[in-house]
């Protein structure tokens, strides 16, 4: 500890301090003891006691009553005049009674008038008219047709078919009613069938289609037929001659 010249060098301070208060005070307890307070005559006297200064308190004022000003003795008030008696106002007369109308009677109904009395000789008379008829003659139902006359002009050639047998299938399969020999016509390609004596063509191939004057047929689609059209599958042509 008293190796670190900074610690010694503040132990010595503080002690210098400390002495240095110890001797202020043994001088003013010196100096205060000679202090002598004495009188006129120069006999040594107590030091006066110090008095505590207190601040003076405002000493409250009795509130001053007044006297009450003798109030002058009002006059009395003069009596009001009596209110004027009001008119009596007459009562309106009653309304005139408004007349009590009459209903106006009933009209009286009409007579009935009895209708005639019908003779047996008018009930004759109605039924000898004779009635105006017309004979419609009757028109016989149109036969149905049953064949129809065909030209097939396909890879093979040309050859004209009556067919009788309906529906009459077109195609390359040998089971068809007419064979038609040509790579791009189906197996079962189209047909024709009859309806209360009509000619429709239907289309059974769907990929490869069947065409009616030019116009390409969906698939199960039905048209109807006359002579003299022109109905195209694959690469071959079928020519309605006759129905």
């Amino acid at each position: 500890m008293f190796n670190d010249p900074e610690i010694d060098k503040l132990i010595i301070f503080g002690l210098l301090g400390l002495v240095g208060v110890l001797i202020l005070a043994v001088i003013f307890l010196a100096i205060s003891r000679n202090i002598y307070y004495v009188n006129d005559e120069g006999e040594e006297v107590p030091p006066p006691a110090r008095k505590k200064k207190r601040k003076a308190e405002p000493e409250e004022e009795e509130p001053v009553q007044e006297e009450p000003e003798p109030v002058a003795a009002l006059p009395a008030p003069e009596p009001a005049p009596a209110p004027e008696p009001v008119p009596a106002r007459k009562p309106a007369p009653a309304p005139e009674p408004v007349p009590v109308r009459k209903p106006a009677p009933a009209p009286e109904p009409a007579p009935v008038r009895k209708p005639a009395p019908v003779t047996v000789a008018q009930i004759l008379e109605e039924k000898e008219v004779p009635a105006q008829t017309k004979q419609v003659p009757v028109t016989a139902p149109a036969q149905p047709a049953k064949s129809m006359s065909i030209i097939v002009s396909a890879k093979e050639g040309e050859f004209t078919r009556d067919v009788s047998v309906f529906p009459c299938v077109f195609g390359r399969d040998k089971s068809c009613n007419v064979v038609v020999n040509e790579p791009a016509v189906s197996r079962r390609h189209a047909r024709v069938v009859l309806a209360d004596g009509v000619f429709y063509i239907e289309d059974l191939a769907g990929h490869n289609g069947t065409f009616l004057n030019g116009r390409k047929l969906n698939e199960g689609e039905q048209a109807r037929l006359a002579a003299g059209d022109r109905i195209n599958i694959g690469r071959s042509q079928i020519v309605l001659r006759s129905l």
